[in-house]
């Protein structure tokens, strides 16, 4: 594709998905049911015919990542929300099951050989998922409806099947990623919003939604916690897949932007463990890539810019990043005492949080309790990894580390061979970075591999992309 020709295209796209995302808000927050039903109808029509998907699985994880608290409401009783399309008798189906549906029936029909070599190990383990967890389950005891419920989440990784099949190229990759920068910029802005009006945006839309935010457990003080956090982490791995890239930068410098949007929205939050991810992304980038020097000095350029931006015009007091530097300050306090129970909410979870998991997984400890009734009363967000150990048991859980590990390796091991362009390299180096902050959250605290449908999303897309520049190579030595 002509290099005019890419950035002609990512531009139509903002304007479209702009267009779209405008017209979701104004029948969700605006309109009556009947109105707001009817229009979701139309982009899942859309989908059906169109030939980009990239704009359709954007636009469809956009939605379900709810950036800003947008369509955050996904209870029945909840007037503005998405709508619930009854189906099957007691079942419901959200825009984004529809599409899920929708996507793998296409992909289906497409003529396209699929071989999943980066995720051999998911299959493995998947199979013990099927044959194990299951069966474990239903042996311990669980309600059809909630099963089904979890299982509607799990069946989202379907999005793997579906992207690696309907994306037909490398910048199909990178446009799936532009896509993803308006709705970053909205989530800083209602970051900024909190930090000044002690309120979320969309409380202007919904009444409901007023005061609703997170305290600092150090200062007390309104933190500007992200809301649409995994859009905010695609955007930093898609600023690493175009980073000094002048064929797929929109203009010189941009993938600066993209990148450091999502580590000041990580600073804004307060929140320790995206900043630990932040972290280890830059680094990261800075040690495997061949240009880390220079991207290191653009970074700074473009931070100090930025930073001098914001305070210069009063958007942000000095006193919001004292309290940034309390909520670190404890850890460093934590490490130099010995005692991990200094750092505020450390406290609670080794006390509280994982003891009441490990009870859980007292009851089944050998091949775990699977999606049953124990599972949803000892599983806890807070503590990562604990609840893979609660789900899959002593022998499930090196399983899935073998998964995870085996397949960073094999994405290293491709990044290293010389058939490979710089841009295919730099999209294995984001998922590496990726992976690494995955990983960082998982074994302190964020769960990514829990059964909610937008985590879901996210870790198949990014499991699918790996594949996919391999795949698109094998499609071309084929054709």
């Amino acid at each position: 594709m002509e290099e005019n020709t890419f950035k002609r295209d990512v531009f139509v796209d903002f304007a479209q998905m702009l267009a779209l995302l405008l017209g979701s808000v104004f029948v969700v927050y605006f309109t009556n049911p009947i109105v707001r039903d009817l229009f979701f109808i139309i982009p899942l029509a859309l989908s059906i015919k169109s030939k980009k998907d990239y704009f359709w699985f954007a636009y469809f994880f956009i939605l379900i990542s709810a950036p800003a608290s947008l369509f955050v409401n996904r209870t029945q009783e909840a007037y503005f929300r998405l709508p619930f399309y009854t189906v099957i008798s007691g079942f419901s189906f959200t825009p984004m099951d529809l599409f899920l549906f929708i996507s793998i029936f296409k992909a289906i029909r497409k003529k396209v050989k699929v071989k999943f070599l980066l995720n051999k190990p998911l299959e493995f383990f998947l199979f013990y998922m099927i044959i194990i967890s299951i069966p474990v389950s239903f042996l311990l005891g669980t309600e059809i409806k909630p099963f089904i419920n979890t299982m509607r989440s799990f069946f989202f990784y379907g999005i793997i099947f579906s992207y690696l099949r309907l994306i037909n190229g490398k910048e199909e990759i990178l446009k799936f990623g532009y896509l993803m920068i308006p709705p970053t910029i909205l989530i800083v802005f209602d970051q900024l919003y909190v930090i000044n009006m002690g309120s979320r945006f969309i409380s202007m839309l919904d009444p409901s939604m007023l005061g609703v935010f997170v305290k600092n457990s150090i200062s007390g003080d309104i933190r500007a916690v992200v809301q649409g956090i995994l859009i905010v982490f695609y955007t930093l791995i898609f600023g690493f897949q175009i980073s000094n890239n002048k064929k797929y930068e929109i203009f010189s410098g941009f993938s600066s932007i993209a990148i450091f949007l999502p580590i000041a929205s990580f600073i804004l939050s307060a929140t320790r463990s995206w900043m630990t991810i932040g972290i280890v992304a830059i680094f990261g980038y800075i040690f495997l890539s061949k240009k880390g020097i220079k991207f290191a000095i653009q970074m700074g350029v473009v931070g100090a810019a930025l930073v001098i931006a914001i305070f210069s015009s009063g958007f942000i007091e000095a006193d919001f990043l004292n309290n940034i530097y309390a909520r670190y300050s404890v850890i460093i306090d934590a490490a130099s005492s010995g005692n991990v129970r200094d750092a505020d909410t450390f406290s609670g979870r080794i006390d509280e949080d994982i003891p009441h998991v490990m009870k859980g997984f007292a009851y089944s400890p050998i091949l775990g309790v699977g999606m049953s009734k124990y599972m949803r009363q000892f599983y806890s967000n807070d503590v990562g990894f604990i609840n893979t150990l609660l789900i899959y048991g002593i022998i499930g859980f090196p399983v899935f580390l073998f998964f995870l590990f085996r397949y960073l390796f094999l994405l290293n091991k491709y990044r290293l061979k010389n058939e490979y362009d710089q841009t295919d390299k730099n999209i294995f180096i984001s998922l590496i970075l990726g992976f690494l902050g995955i990983l960082a959250g998982y074994f302190f605290t964020w769960d990514f591999f829990s059964f909610y449908p937008e985590k879901v999303f996210f870790v198949s897309i990014i499991f699918a992309t790996g594949d996919l520049v391999l795949e698109l190579k094998d499609r071309k030595s084929i054709s």
